[in-house]
């Protein structure tokens, strides 16, 4: 399936998509004495494990394909199990608190599904959704991070109600806090810059909030002299925007 148009098409006209919809909504919905799996050759796996591969084929089914981003969206408590595994992951007792990569693919998931789809934004634009993405950018796993902060950039651009959360939330000092403790990869910094410059467009409040916290000091603090670094171009491109 991955960039392989044809078949993402025919997949979804075999209700592929559907199937796998329905089956993550079962791992996650699944009660505690049912969350351990006895698999082919008698090892054992957690309903959490098992939500991991589904939502990768998931994702690549709707990466780059807007019929089967439209699908996905319109599949049946979709959007809904999301987010519930994000609430999920704020409860420290939950599976789904423990398990990076599942609550990274989420991310992954959120940031295809809002792109272009002010719907769905709007639909995933709440208090539980901004306070997992606080809770993820502090994290020490890079690829959550990044998966958290590739959400934030299209769940961001040009959406009101994820503006005045993260105003609320002060999700614009949290960025800039996590920037300069300087202990992100430059993957990572890239998209915490571009996700400000979606957060602040036409935001009064956001601006303030970032020029209140030395948000132009610690960018500069961040460039350096290597011509080709991604991270002071990327930068200079948000100082000059």
């Amino acid at each position: 399936l991955y960039r392989n148009e044809r078949a993402k098409i025919d997949f979804i006209d075999c209700k592929g998509l559907d199937l796998l919809v329905s089956n993550l909504h079962r791992v996650i919905s699944s009660s505690p004495s049912n969350r351990r799996r006895t698999i082919r050759g008698g090892s054992t796996t957690t309903d959490v494990q098992l939500a991991e591969p589904l939502l990768n084929v998931i994702i690549n089914v709707i990466d780059n394909n807007i019929p089967a981003k439209h699908a996905a969206t319109q599949a049946k408590g979709f959007v809904r199990t999301l987010k519930t595994i994000v609430e999920r992951g704020l409860e420290e007792s939950s599976d789904f608190g423990t398990d990076t990569r599942v609550i990274a693919l989420v991310w992954i998931a959120i940031s295809h599904l809002a792109w272009g789809s002010p719907a769905v934004q709007s639909s995933l634009a709440t208090r539980s959704m901004i306070q997992g993405l606080l809770r993820d950018l502090k994290h020490q796993d890079e690829e959550l991070r990044y998966g958290a902060l590739t959400a934030l950039i299209n769940l961001s651009y040009e959406c009101h109600k994820v503006q005045e959360l993260a105003h609320e939330l002060a999700l614009v000092q949290t960025i800039l806090t996590e920037l300069q403790k300087n202990k992100m990869s430059n993957k990572v910094a890239c998209a915490a810059v571009f996700s400000l410059g979606n957060l602040l467009q036409n935001n009064t409040a956001g601006t303030r909030d970032f020029l209140s916290a030395g948000g132009a000091e610690i960018m500069l603090s961040q460039v350096n002299d290597c011509e080709d670094d991604e991270l002071s171009k990327r930068i200079f491109s948000f100082l000059l925007g």
